[in-house]
């Protein structure tokens, strides 16, 4: 099994591609970096850069937004002015045409330069900000997509690798309320400012000032969404370092494993896969890299990873601490503990007879973002 399977099921569109492009365009550009650690462990000198890059790629975010807001608010108030027509009453369908027409057009317009913006700039920052990690993306070619999905803002729930489905516990109606809760949040968020304000101020209210709210709520959206997606990115960036230093210190000499420790190990990820609910690329590459590691001769295909539980009483006391450390980085290292990961992950350490410190999670998971160096041993009970 080679590295390049966990692309297979990712279907390219042109967004993506050109995504991509950009992404290689705006490193070439940088240059080769250079590096004096791991790209996972983030020095003083990277951490300002990075830091600064963030901090006004976040501002830009937040003034675009504001700017495209300003616009499309300007063409709702002129409409409302020059055709006499007031979109928040009743009114005709003839005015509710004539308004669409003058307005919607302009609104496209700027919605649609607003995001190009915003993916250009998100790219060029993230291709800085992997340049100062010490990340080569012209050689390290097999992190461009997952940072330009990242931009994008594309999720991975229905990758398939070895048969891991991530969503096969989930509600469908749930996954699709919080797919349409978030693709409107702007909107929703518009028109609670827009009640309140008309409930404030009532009939005293100056025409106009409901178009106007869009401009705070839209700055801050962008410029809140873009601190998320450039966190995620570096996650992402320093993700296959990680993975692939945590792999060989937890197993120097796989050959000397057991072909069921290997396959339980697998399965391992596999539970807090779809305990997240979600095929981050860190999560992806990870399997990748134990399967290719481990190579578990009679691993079941597709995983199952409910038999987790039923080996567990088969291993030593250090295997079983293997398989709680393994667990626990692969909860930290998408980005997020969920409840229902750390849960799980309770309910694991106590079947095998581990202690576990579950607080030590979140500690490092902060010592990930803030670029140090990480340790899963702190979350285990020494004896």
């Amino acid at each position: 099994m080679q590295k390049e399977e966990h692309n297979k099921h990712n279907k390219k569109n042109w967004l993506l591609n050109w995504a991509e492009k950009r992404l290689k365009n705006f490193s070439s550009q940088l240059g080769k970096p250079n590096s004096e650690d791991e790209i996972h462990i983030l020095n003083s000198k990277e951490l300002y850069h990075l830091k600064k890059i963030e901090k006004w790629t976040v501002l830009r975010a937040g003034i675009a937004g504001a700017i495209s807001a300003f616009f499309c608010s300007l063409a709702g108030i002129f409409a409302y002015y020059h055709f006499n027509i007031d979109p928040y009453q009743n009114i005709s369908w003839k005015d509710f045409f004539i308004f669409w027409t003058f307005t919607g057009p302009i609104i496209l317009f700027f919605t649609v330069i607003e995001f190009y913006y915003l993916y250009y700039d998100g790219l060029k920052s993230i291709a800085k900000i992997a340049y100062f990690a010490g990340l080569d993306l012209q050689t390290e070619t097999v992190y461009i997509s997952n940072l330009a999905k990242a931009v994008l803002e594309f999720d991975d729930k229905d990758q398939n690798i070895l048969g891991i489905n991530p969503l096969k516990n989930s509600s469908k109606p749930k996954l699709l309320f919080s797919n349409i809760l978030y693709k409107t949040k702007i909107i929703l968020t518009n028109l609670l400012l827009k009640f309140l304000v008309s409930r404030i101020l009532g009939t005293v209210a100056i025409r106009g000032i409901f178009d106007l709210i869009a401009i705070p709520v839209t700055a801050f959206w962008d410029a809140w969404v873009c601190y998320q997606v450039l966190r995620e990115a570096r996650l992402r960036a320093i993700g296959p370092s990680s993975i692939h230093e945590r792999i060989q210190s937890y197993f120097p000499q796989p050959d000397q494993l057991s072909d069921e420790f290997k396959s339980e190990i697998i399965r391992a990820v596999a539970y807090i896969i779809v305990s997240t609910e979600n095929f981050h690329p860190n999560l992806a590459y990870l399997t990748i890299e134990l399967y290719n590691t481990l190579n578990p001769k009679y691993l079941e295909y597709p995983i199952n990873e409910e038999l987790l539980f039923q080996n567990l009483s088969k291993f030593s006391e250090n295997e079983s601490k293997l398989l709680v450390k393994i667990m626990a980085f692969a909860i930290i290292i998408d980005g997020k503990i969920t409840k229902k990961e750390k849960s799980n992950f309770i309910k694991f350490a106590n079947l095998s007879k581990v202690k576990i410190r579950p607080d030590g999670l979140k500690s490092e998971l902060r010592k990930i973002y803030q670029g140090k160096e990480f340790s899963i041993t702190s979350i285990l009970v020494e004896k």
